[in-house]
């Protein structure tokens, strides 16, 4: 207790050198200290939560995790000025799955380079109970700093903190989300909040508030280093000036009113908020790093009604703006097995093979053009091998490229190449050939997407008993990036969002990091032919998606100790139809698949041990819908494929043995104690 005081001791004569003075008094400074801490310590079991497979019997998971955090919070100036002229808010965490220190602190995925050759990427993890700083921030009063003579209260807050714009869906606080589990619900689960700054203040005393925010998201402009990277080598027409530049900032602004038009008097209550959202990310991935930037501009309006009984709301958000996905070459280097000779081949280049004659070979890929091969004549190594790594490198290629021819650089030695395979027909062993999507031209792609969701609920007149109603759409689309052209994204673009319900939460399908992902449509042939995308993508954000659904909140009022009891039932659609999949062809079919993708029943209940310690339990049961069964058996990975062709040449014995996407019931339970000081 003496090391606490002492600590608290240090933190007091530091908060009060730096911390603004007041020009409301001249007496002495008063200042507030209040700390406080949360700990939790839960339990977790999930089966069949991944890929809703039962017959994988590996995706089962139990584990036991902690996560604590203290808070510490120092006002100035609130007894002698009536507010707080400044004020200072620091929290940390720890958080980790016991007996795993794989998960307590994970380091960013770094790529794995063996001279120019990138091989993979790799991560490590600190196997340590550390803590970090989750929130951080200073917020001081603006007349009082500037000493302006100001009617109403407006502050200024720079740091780390969190910040939503209406439910949190268009702009969420899910800046550092820790790894959690499919299913795993939580109250904390962002780690750590984005650096940013807002201005908060008032134009008419308890009726109309303004905020404006920024944060920077990412920043690439911090270091030369980072200004100097050569990211742009494959980007068609920069082969002369590859370098990142200066000014590559991933940034958002956003700014929101709330009026309050009701008289302070009334026993009614009515909020409404607009808002504007502008994020700028000039470096998106769609294939490589770098190759695509976003403009994307969100505008919506959220109300909020409440009186005695009822509560009701609603919120609907438009996206604008567009996505500008880079020219680029796809060629790059890659490591390939010939005859037990390990080689480092150009992965969109060919030497001796027509790619229009591609039926006529038995392997495509044995044809890629090794990077500058030595070349062998007589006992002199021969200098063609880097003349035609050069023919590759500089060639100026367009869509229009593909396929096409390179140029004969090789003339005649490419027989004295060991791992060169015998000719085929429709095979010229000394020619070069660009591979059939080696080049992507540039395109846009137009935002466009909505959502919309409404919340109703009504109270008995005890209200000890909450009757709630929910329902939400957010629009959908297919994979913009499937075709190469310029066009329009239907879906719903969200940021940092973890929405799980207002009036009926939902475990484990709404939100972000931990809910269950669903797979949007594979590509198709047409598609194929574009772009090297072999796989469906996933999402389990707040897009493509209908939902509605109702629960119950009973808080027994006469009980010595506070208790909740709060069951949900909840109803998942697609909002845009995506292909089902045929697992015997291995194909997507032709006809759009079920929307309907299941049923969510879930249980939130906790009972208050004591008043500041919680015991609580989270249960939830999801049974697939038409759509699961309608694309069973679709992979997301290489692995997962040859697993299914392995699956359909030993002839599948029953629909319980297909690899990959099922429609088996998933199961959760979570059990936990939360104690607050």
């Amino acid at each position: 207790m003496k090391k606490l005081l002492l600590a608290l001791s240090i933190l007091a004569s530091l908060g009060t050198q730096a911390a603004p003075q007041p020009v409301c008094t001249k007496e002495a400074l008063d200042i507030d200290y209040f700390f406080s801490g949360i700990l939790k310590e839960d339990g977790f079991f999930g089966k069949n939560i991944n890929m809703l497979n039962s017959c994988n019997e590996f995706d089962t998971v139990w584990f036991m995790r902690h996560t604590l955090d203290y808070i510490l919070n120092v006002a100035q100036g609130r007894q002698k000025c009536g507010h707080p002229v400044a004020e200072f808010m620091f929290s940390v965490r720890n958080k980790g799955v016991w007996g795993n220190p794989g998960t307590l602190a994970q380091m960013n995925k770094a790529k794995v380079k063996i001279g120019d050759l990138e091989t993979g990427e790799h991560s490590h993890f600190f196997p340590r109970h550390i803590f970090w700083m989750r929130e951080g921030w200073l917020r001081f009063s603006i007349p009082d700093v500037l000493n302006l003579s100001l009617h109403h209260p407006h502050t200024f807050t720079l740091g780390a903190f969190p910040f939503e714009l209406g439910r949190g869906i268009s702009l969420g606080s899910a800046y550092a989300v820790g790894q959690d589990f499919l299913g795993f619900y939580t109250d904390g689960l962002v780690d750590q909040y984005a650096m940013g700054f807002k201005a908060s203040g008032e134009f008419m005393p308890n009726r109309f508030y303004y905020d404006i925010y920024g944060a920077i998201l990412e920043n690439m402009s911090a270091a030369i280093s980072d200004i100097s990277a050569e990211i742009h080598k494959k980007e068609l027409g920069r082969r002369e000036y590859p370098q990142r530049g200066f000014g590559k900032i991933h940034y958002a602004i956003a700014t929101r009113f709330r009026w309050l038009p009701l008289d302070e008097s009334s026993r009614k209550k009515v909020i409404i908020e607009p808002y504007l959202l502008y994020v700028s990310d000039p470096e998106q991935k769609v294939e490589f790093t770098a190759d695509a930037s976003s403009k994307l501009c969100t505008f919506g309006i959220a109300a909020d009604y409440v009186s005695d009984r009822i509560e009701c709301g609603f919120e609907c958000a438009f996206n604008a703006g567009r996505q500008e996905v880079r020219g680029w070459d796809r060629n790059v280097a890659e490591l390939q097995s010939r005859n037990g000779q390990i080689l480092t081949v150009n992965s969109h280049v060919l030497l001796g093979a027509n790619p229009d004659a591609s039926n006529a070979l038995s392997d495509l890929s044995l044809y890629k053009m090794p990077v500058a091969p030595q070349i062998v004549n007589n006992g002199v190594i021969s200098p063609l091998g880097k003349v035609a790594q050069e023919a590759i490198d500089s060639f100026p290629g367009s869509r229009a490229s593909n396929g096409q021819p390179i140029g004969n650089p090789i003339n005649g030695l490419a027989a004295q190449l060991p791992y060169v395979p015998a000719a085929a027909p429709g095979v010229d062993p000394d020619q070069l050939y660009n591979a059939k999507h080696r080049f992507r031209d540039a395109y846009k792609n137009r935002y466009n997407g909505w959502m919309f969701v409404a919340d109703f609920a009504w109270w008995n007149e005890s209200k000890d008993i909450r009757l709630g109603f929910e329902t939400g759409v957010a629009s959908g689309d297919e994979n913009p990036n499937f075709t190469t052209h310029d066009g329009d994204y239907a879906g719903f673009l969200s940021i940092q969002e973890t929405y799980a319900g207002r009036k009926v939460r939902s475990q484990f399908v709404l939100g972000g990091a931990g809910k269950i992902k669903r797979p949007l449509s594979a590509p198709d042939e047409i598609s194929l032919k574009n772009v090297p995308a072999e796989f469906a993508v996933s999402v389990n954000g707040f897009t493509n998606l209908v939902y509605t659904g109702g629960g119950v909140l009973w808080t027994p009022l006469a009980t010595c100790k506070k208790f909740s009891f709060n069951p949900n039932l909840l109803f998942f659609w697609e909002e845009h139809a995506t292909r089902g999949f045929d697992h015997k062809t291995m194909k997507p079919t032709n006809h759009k698949a079920s929307p309907f993708l299941g049923i969510e029943a879930n249980l939130f209940t906790h009972y208050m041990l004591l008043d500041n310690l919680r015991l609580f339990f989270i249960g939830s049961v999801f049974v697939p819908g038409s759509h699961y069964s309608d694309i069973k058996g679709i992979p997301f990975s290489k692995a997962q494929k040859k697993e299914l062709e392995k699956a359909v040449k030993a002839g599948i014995k029953g629909p319980f043995d297909i690899p990959g996407q099922g429609d088996n019931t998933a199961y959760t339970l979570n059990l936990g104690l939360e104690y607050k000081f």
